[in-house]
């Protein structure tokens, strides 16, 4: 592994029916910084692109040239070429959804399935974990010992709130759970949906359909109360749309 392509992608959606989040997504930007880590050569390129159910008005609202992504493919597979790629949670959005325009535009297996991969975000969060461990060191400054667990944890728990308040000057219980939730006014305890609009609309937080409403003629409601998920959430959807499951 000698020259990377550090990519960037802007996304769009345009296929609200789609069963998969890369189904649903095209290309808006692609921005490119690829290193040669032998030679120390660098460039930068970025490639600006519309769906291919391109819309003048889109065009014009989103002031973007009106090219679709198969008109440039063949240059951005030449820039590409022979590189391996990197960027941060890259596997989640950013190279399936730039592998799926190279499809969508007649060039198919690439990149290649043999390419290396750095994601930054994976490195990080395993060389910087984010779990009790960690906490207890950044906020009491000692080390955790894991015996402890489940005998002196929940003292750990009430010193390290203690260390949060004080360091971000948090006094309000109701702020610091909103900021729990993500700002989320979160139904169930298992955060699979979440209320809008003062509790009159529930919506969901997880999977293909997060962010859309909850409705009974939706047959993602149905798949979810008939399979096993915990019976808070299940009881708080067949509530919200009339539906008995119990």
């Amino acid at each position: 592994m000698s020259k990377i392509a550090i990519i960037e992608i802007q996304a769009g959606k345009f296929n609200p029916n789609a069963k998969t989040i890369i189904s649903n997504c095209y290309i808006a930007t692609l921005d490119v910084v690829r290193v040669d880590y032998e030679t120390g050569e660098c460039s930068r390129a970025n490639f600006t692109v519309n769906p291919m159910q391109n819309e003048a008005k889109m065009a014009t609202a989103r002031k973007l040239p009106r090219t679709p992504f198969e008109s440039i493919a063949w240059d951005v597979k030449e820039y590409l070429e022979g590189c391996d790629f990197m960027g941060f949670s890259i596997r989640r959005l950013d190279l399936p959804l730039l592998a799926e325009e190279f499809a969508r535009s007649g060039i198919d297996n690439f990149p290649h399935e043999s390419v290396s991969v750095i994601d930054i975000q994976s490195i990080y969060h395993q060389m910087e974990p984010r779990n009790f461990a960690a906490a207890v060191k950044f906020y009491l400054n000692r080390q955790y010992l894991a015996p402890q667990r489940n005998t002196g944890d929940v003292e750990l728990v009430r010193q390290i709130f203690e260390r949060q308040r004080e360091m971000y000057r948090m006094a309000d219980l109701d702020q610091l759970h909103e900021i729990s939730a993500f700002g989320k006014d979160i139904a169930d305890f298992a955060n699979l949906t979440y209320w809008q609009d003062n509790g009159r609309k529930l919506f969901w937080n997880f999977g293909k359909n997060k962010d859309q409403p909850v409705t009974a003629e939706d047959p993602f409601t149905i798949w979810f109360l008939r399979n096993d998920f915990p019976a808070q959430s299940r009881r708080i959807v067949a509530d919200y749309t009339n539906i008995q499951i119990f």
